[in-house]
């Protein structure tokens, strides 16, 4: 497995699964990503709201189902 899939097929392992020892740790980082996955998407999704729509300029059947409307 490359190094760089570890993070993620970690945060996918049961805890039921692994060594008793070894369950707060796997919990643990698995909230750990769950608060960071949110924060990153929160800072995606307000960026993304912030800025102005832009809109391509109707042309042919778009222009005509919208005077229909």
């Amino acid at each position: 497995m490359p190094l760089e899939l570890i993070p993620g097929w970690l945060f996918g392992v049961s805890s039921a699964r692994v060594k008793p020892e070894l369950q707060g740790k796997i919990i643990r980082y698995q909230r750990e990503c769950f608060r960071v996955l949110w924060q990153t998407f929160q800072a995606n999704t307000l960026s993304i709201a912030e800025k102005p729509v832009q809109t391509a300029p109707l042309t042919g059947l778009a222009q005509i189902r919208e005077m229909v409307k």
